[in-house]
């Protein structure tokens, strides 16, 4: 589902936005030639675009860890355990890619607008209702039988 929440905003970035006006591209079509010698994208540019990942992905670990360093579930002091720190990383990273997103448009239309905050909007939804659906089943009793038969027991 991590494919459903980020590569929606990516596609629409893909396909509709442009760099240059459509009358510029029919009066000197050399402009593309760049893309044609790789003058754009070359070792510089791809060590930019590396250096970014890091960043993020250390964003996103700290963002997790320092939720799992808090996540005390109830009075009796356990924790949530792996789920809260899965979803803690989710939400960083769909945050994260619709915010790049937004940051590398040129041409924002009303689908843009759309795409990026409902997709944000559809994962806190998305998420809300998970939550309500895992409470009403460790009310029923029934989450304590299915985690057993998980964990080998």
């Amino acid at each position: 589902y991590n494919l459903v929440f980020t590569s929606l905003p990516v596609m629409i970035f893909a396909v509709l936005d442009r760099d240059l006006e459509p009358w510029v591209v029919r009066l000197k079509p050399e402009v593309y030639s760049t893309g044609h010698f790789n003058v754009r994208f070359n070792a510089p540019r791809f060590c930019l675009f590396i250096a970014g990942a890091i960043v993020h992905s250390l964003f996103f670990f700290f963002v997790t860890v320092s939720v799992m360093d808090t996540n005390i579930a109830d009075a009796s002091g356990s924790n949530t355990g792996i789920w809260a720190s899965g979803t803690a990383a989710l939400t960083c990273v769909v945050a994260t890619v619709n915010l790049v997103m937004g940051l590398h448009t040129r041409s924002w239309c009303w689908l843009h607008w759309l795409i990026y905050v409902g997709s944000v909007f559809v994962w806190f939804m998305f998420l809300m209702v998970s939550i309500f659906s895992f409470l009403c089943a460790a009310s029923l009793g029934s989450f304590e039988a299915n985690a057993s038969s998980f964990a080998g027991v």
